[in-house]
């Protein structure tokens, strides 16, 4: 036990030869926002996949490649189109409008048994990408829902650094009290992988991932998963004070362990500039140096977006 936390120690603090090497070769680092948080990840690490929705609407953006907008939409209506179907609704009730030559939605619905739930669908093209917008809300206020989603979409800037990022671009609308963002990365070559979640916080604050880890024990003590804590730190990030972690995992019968890093901020009650946040890492054992070394350096560079 005192090995491994003088280990630890080392590695969070050394400036040593083996920390240089660490650094060249496994950090060179890249650039990433999510919400209205900004952070940076080692160039290694891929994009697995993430989401986003502010006001209840669910926005992203999609590269345009060898694929024009117009077929990626069309492609889409019509998947939509015998969804809607399929679920049991008439044709007649799956209508597309023309918002603007660029801009198009469409309304269908998903759940028999949810006959009174509408989703509205949109597609912008803006610049080299596509622009989706998806909503649900109570059937007979389409006009609504169209108008919602109109507004957020005005709101969308390509390639700027501030606001609420969805990808290639941002909203550049004020918080609003429905945020989320959440996006999983995976370094391609030792598997560790990052999780980012983000939301605004509601009346009763969550609870962090140490909060529960006695019942965690327990559960999986039951499938044989040993988890033992080896940090409980108040550690500072994004400019925020949160509670960071790191555990021990080991699964005997499977012959299989590993750690995990974590982070998390409570954020304040429907306060966008102050959301929940919940970082955590994975790796396995051979890979903690390099591992301790990006989760000091992601953690480091994060920073909350400004509105401007």
């Amino acid at each position: 036990m005192k090995k491994f936390l003088s280990l630890v120690g080392i590695l969070l603090f050394s400036t040593g030869l083996y920390s240089e090497k660490i650094t060249k070769t496994r950090t060179s680092m890249m650039k990433w926002s999510l919400g209205r948080l900004d952070f940076s990840l080692p160039e290694q690490f891929e994009l697995k996949g993430r989401n986003q929705s502010i006001f209840h609407i669910e926005v992203a953006t999609i590269p345009l490649e060898k694929v024009s907008a117009k077929e990626i939409w069309n492609q889409r209506i019509e998947q939509l189109r015998v969804q809607h179907v399929s679920n049991g609704f008439p044709l007649d009730t799956f209508t597309i409008n023309e918002i603007a030559p660029d801009f198009s939605i469409v309304f269908y619905q998903e759940n028999k048994s949810l006959h009174l739930l509408v989703t509205a669908e949109a597609y912008k093209e803006v610049g080299d990408n596509i622009l989706t917008l998806k909503y649900s809300g109570q059937k007979g206020k389409e006009d609504v829902m169209r108008e919602m989603i109109s507004l957020t979409a005005a709101d969308y800037r390509p390639d700027i650094t501030n606001g609420f990022n969805v990808g290639a671009g941002s909203l550049i609308s004020p918080p609003s009290i429905n945020e989320h963002a959440s996006a999983t990365f995976e370094d391609r070559e030792t598997r560790m992988k990052l999780t980012l979640y983000i939301h605004t916080s509601g009346p009763t604050p969550s609870k962090g991932p140490l909060d529960s880890i006695d019942d965690e024990i327990k559960g999986l003590g039951a499938e044989g998963i040993q988890l033992r804590v080896i940090q409980q730190v108040t550690r500072k990030a994004a400019g925020f004070s949160g509670e960071q972690g790191l555990v021990e995992i080991k699964s005997p019968a499977q012959n299989e362990s590993g750690f995990r890093y974590t982070w998390f901020y409570a954020g304040e009650t429907a306060n966008g500039f102050k959301p929940e946040i919940r970082i955590q890492l994975n790796a396995k054992p051979e890979n903690q140096e390099s591992a301790t070394m990006i989760w000091e350096k992601s953690l480091d560079s994060m920073k909350m977006r400004s509105l401007k």
